[in-house]
């Protein structure tokens, strides 16, 4: 390393820290202080160095200008008034710790220690442990006033930087990255840190890639890494491991680094008192590659943390809460072992759950325990909200309204389960299975007694179908559900109607099968199968012959039961009245055989082609919305980025304002569904879950 510094000699007129001395009546017990008659600036000035305190020069005991309002821009000890140097020996002799005086008196201290560090401690043998006390000062100095004064915090920063290049160059990583940051450039120290890693062909530890990313002055820092610092940081840090482990190993690149500083002091600003420092490492932070890998790092990021930050932005005062903590990514919660999150996840994976793997639990105590509650009403968000939180705990819930039209209420019991995949498989067969599961239980409840054989039944699909370990715990768990709960079938007549007289058969062959599982036909059940044959589209007149064609196929007497009051259905007793046939391990396997083919039957039943894309497009007025923000509602929702350039060009031709349009499909989304859709300027984001809401 070069190091360029025109030093000039002065009188010996430094106190140490340990010092304890008087001026004008003040008792200073802390040094870190020039004070003399005479000390030249060091730029050759002729004029006293403006950290000098004269003893000789008078100092008001009272009426002290607190606030510096007599301070000019760069203070001299030697030129500021009376009323003035009072006040800053009283704060000299208090501790140097008052909030309240003013930033000009804390520079003129600052000057001090500057020169120390840049002049002295180059020009002549101070002892090492004098200058880690000093930037131990500077440090305590940041912590005070730097929320008070950015400029001051950019001041002590940059000098914290280049202290330790100059006298402690291999000691970089002892200093907090937080004390480093500079406003309109990177930090010296971490160009100089980057640059020896690089020489040694070492990988950068996330502290200093962390720093590279914060510090670079083309970043742009989103929302959610402003109102969540910490989350953001420790999100960060687990992506960069999970990525680059120990972290990135960069080449070296032929730039090399120079460090310039910027002196605080007037003293030390002219003249070339103080130089450039060179060295013969690369300067790292002049190539994109590595900031752009970290760039993305921070997309992901801010996506993840995307529900977190909008949360604390509309309630910044429920940070603490148990919704709030859990709208947290999942890999952050585990991470900083969140109280919230193992107090939860304890309650709720109890032994039942490690024992049975699911368990059912009412939605009020479960809105409770997530503190969600307050309203009878569960909104669409509000259940989502529900399923996410459990994913986190490795948890999924039945109903679940992503996979099925039944929408929890918070008069259910709802049935919890253990999985391994928060992202669970859906096609068109798990999609029938649950459409023949809810049929089944409404048949077998049809006379108040569930038999095993009908369990068995029902069952016997689920584990007859090719599913995953997580699938067949979530269809056990919705089985389970509709076993405890009321849900009716209102919400699949449109369905079943739909379908084409084949796939009507066959579902209706189905639910005559599941009739017979238990050897008994009852006459509740023979009236719930009515009414789906009736929803099916189907002839209800000849159930009762096909009930006959069932047991002369099976070749086994069925028990009907006999009917009471105004339902009288033309059926034989039989001759093993009051008896109930168990079916034979040969009749389960042909039943078991008969499932799959029902099953493989029906993940056909609602297949459709995809429509071909019309040339022309018809835009659905959204109630509420005009044509032509109703036309760019659709438009902005096919993905949830757009650039501010994209969004002006699908405005153009609607005639819409950008911002205007925006305001007013925001205030819409807001009425509908509680909570604003857009967010940002360039890039624009869409909450695409509010967008489901409203449709």
């Amino acid at each position: 390393m070069l190091l360029r510094i025109n030093t000039h000699g002065g009188s010996e007129v430094w106190k140490p820290a340990a010092s304890e001395f008087v001026v004008q009546g003040f008792v200073i017990k802390q040094g870190f202080l020039y004070v003399g008659e005479k000390m030249p600036a060091p730029d050759q000035s002729g004029a006293p160095d403006a950290a000098l305190v004269n003893p000789r020069l008078n100092a008001c005991s009272c009426d002290f200008d607190n606030e510096g309002k007599n301070l000019s821009y760069w203070p001299s000890y030697s030129e500021i008034p009376p009323a003035s140097r009072g006040a800053y020996l009283n704060w000299l002799a208090n501790g140097r710790k008052d909030e309240n005086i003013g930033i000009g008196y804390v520079f003129l201290y600052f000057y001090g220690l500057e020169r120390r560090l840049l002049h002295d401690a180059v020009k002549q043998d101070v002892p090492k442990q004098e200058i880690i006390d000093i930037i131990n000062e500077i440090i305590r100095l940041m912590t005070i006033y730097s929320e008070k004064s950015r400029s001051f915090r950019n001041y002590a920063s940059s000098l914290l930087n280049i202290a330790m290049i100059l006298h402690f160059p291999d000691e970089a990583d002892a200093v907090p990255i937080e004390l480093l940051s500079e406003s309109y450039d990177y930090p010296a120290l971490l160009k100089w840190r980057l640059g020896q890693l690089a020489k040694q062909g070492e990988p950068i530890p996330f502290k200093w890639a962390f720093l590279w990313y914060m510090s670079c002055p083309d970043k742009t820092l989103r929302k959610a890494a402003q109102r969540c610092p910490n989350e953001f940081k420790t999100l960060f840090e687990t992506k960069y491991q999970e990525r680059f482990g120990s972290g990135m190993i960069v080449p070296l690149n032929k730039t090399k680094l120079k460090i310039n500083y910027r002196p605080a002091s007037q003293s030390l600003m002219y003249g070339n008192v103080f130089g450039e420092v060179k060295s013969d490492y690369a300067d790292l932070t002049v190539i994109s590659g590595p900031i752009n890998k970290l760039g993305q790092i921070a997309e992901e990021c801010y996506k993840e943390l995307d529900s977190f930050s909008r949360y604390l932005g509309s309630y910044p005062d429920k940070y603490n809460t148990v919704y709030a903590q859990f709208l947290l990514p999942k890999i952050l919660l585990q991470r900083t072992n969140s109280q919230v999150f193992t107090a939860l996840k304890n309650k709720l994976c109890d032994q039942e759950i490690m024992e049975r793997g699911l368990k059912l639990i009412p939605v009020k105590t479960l809105l409770a325990e997530i503190e969600l509650g307050g309203s009878d009403q569960l909104a669409k968000n509000d259940i989502l909200t529900i399923v996410e939180v459990l994913a986190k705990m490795d948890l999924g819930i039945e109903p679940d309204i992503r996979f099925c039209s039944i929408k929890m209420t918070t008069e259910q019991r709802a049935c919890i389960f253990r999985i391994n995949s928060p992202k669970p498989d859906e096609d068109n067969v798990r999609h029938y299975l649950r459409l023949l599961l809810r049929l089944g239980v409404i048949i077998a409840e049809a006379d108040e007694n569930v038999s095993s054989q009908e369990v068995d039944f029902l069952t016997n699909m689920i584990e007859n179908s090719k599913l995953s370990d997580d699938d067949r715990i979530r269809f056990y768990a919705f089985l389970e559900f509709l076993f405890n709960n009321d849900t009716g079938i209102s919400d699949l007549k449109t369905k079943l109607a739909a379908l084409d007289g084949q796939q009507q058969n066959v579902i209706g062959n189905a639910m005559l099968e599941l009739l017979h599982a238990d050897g008994v036909v009852a006459p509740s059940e023979i009236i719930q199968l009515e009414k789906i044959y009736k929803m099916l589209g189907l002839d209800s007149s000849r159930i009762i012959s096909q009930i006959h064609n069932f047991q002369a196929a099976a070749q086994e007497p069925v028990l009907v039961q006999a009917a009471t009051g105004n339902n009288a259905f033309a059926i034989p007793p039989s001759n093993t009245k009051g008896s109930k046939i168990q079916l034979s391990q040969e009749q389960i396997s042909k039943k078991t055989r008969e499932t799959k083919e029902v099953c493989k039957i029906l993940s056909s039943i609602f297949d459709t082609d995809e429509d071909e894309p019309s040339s022309a497009p018809v835009v659905t007025v959204i109630k509420g919305l005009d044509w032509a923000h109703s036309k760019l509602f659709n438009e902005i929702i096919r993905k949830e980025e757009w650039a501010r350039s994209e969004l002006e060009k699908l405005c153009n031709p609607l005639s819409l304002m950008p911002d205007g349009a925006l305001e007013i499909l925001n205030e819409f989304a807001y009425a509908t569904a509680g909570n604003p859709m857009i967010d940002g300027d360039d890039p624009i984001y869409i909450d695409l879950e509010i967008a489901k809401e409203i449709l």
